[in-house]
């Protein structure tokens, strides 16, 4: 069914400083690459031109040990890019 695409996801990250967190607070946006690799030759890449986080963004401290913070996230139509999402494929099949 044609509609608005809503392009949302969620990330957990080290909390290793607070760039994050700032982003989070300020209301910053970024951009967002994801690159899920199955070797040189074959990945699939996840590109969002401009992204805000939403939800809760605070780091979470559970006890002794690595601290993680949870990052909901929502993408925007970006005017350069022309869109809120980029997909690329790269895989061994020949174009058709």
């Amino acid at each position: 069914v044609e509609g608005l695409r809503q392009t949302t996801g969620s990330l957990q990250a080290y909390f290793n400083d607070n760039s994050l967190y700032t982003k989070f607070k300020n209301e910053q946006v970024f951009s967002l690459k994801f690159k899920i690799m199955y070797d040189t030759n074959n990945y699939i890449e996840i590109f969002l031109p401009q992204c805000k986080f939403s939800g809760k963004g605070a780091p979470v401290v559970d006890g002794a040990g690595i601290i993680y913070q949870n990052l909901d996230f929502q993408a925007f139509y970006d005017s350069i890019e022309g869109t809120d999402i980029i997909v690329i494929v790269k895989n061994q099949v020949a174009n058709p």
